[in-house]
């Protein structure tokens, strides 16, 4: 599939409702869930979103600028690990769908042609990266952690699915 503006629209807007209704108002057993050692639970993947929205906007907001630094700031894993300390998982999906409308209230409002799509930036860590990579990287970071926590939630269950595991690909213990 070619990227295409509108395309990354249409899951920017799905996926913080579709997260909203996997994890709002579950159970501590479930929201305290992880994969184990090192791993995330729902508010820490939530807090992440949280933080990297602002990051996304920002970005966007770099790429289409006339500025001459054209330096992306870095993540701010600090804050993302205070928030989720500090706010109660359904606090922080509250404040990611807020966010998230916010930044596509100002994607509404902002005109990107298919020429601003090569527009360039540096990352901290990557390097160049053009503004179709920060839309379609966006897009793909929701999917990517809807996927995460649907497999935290899935691996709760490993052992109790008994011999369906071998069905399943995410809890199979070697992967395909």
């Amino acid at each position: 599939m070619n990227f295409q503006i509108a395309d990354a629209l249409e899951m920017l807007q799905r996926s913080p409702k579709s997260i909203r209704e996997l994890v709002s108002g579950l159970s501590p057993s479930w929201s305290a869930a992880n994969e184990g050692e090192g791993t995330w639970n729902a508010p820490q993947i939530l807090a992440h979103l949280v933080v990297a929205e602002q990051h996304w906007s920002t970005r966007v907001s770099i790429a289409l600028s006339d500025r001459e630094d054209r330096s992306l700031p870095p993540f701010d894993v600090a804050m993302q690990q205070q928030l989720a300390a500090e706010k109660s998982l359904d606090q922080l999906v509250e404040e990611f769908l807020s966010l998230r409308q916010q930044n596509l209230d100002l994607i509404a409002h902002t005109t990107i042609h298919d020429s601003d799509l090569s527009r360039r930036v540096v990352h901290p860590s990557l390097g160049s990266v053009s503004l179709e990579n920060i839309l379609a990287s966006w897009t793909a970071h929701d999917m990517a952690h809807l996927v995460q926590l649907g497999r935290v939630f899935a691996k709760q269950y490993q052992e109790a699915v008994g011999p369906w595991a071998q069905n399943m690909s995410l809890l199979r213990k070697t992967a395909n």
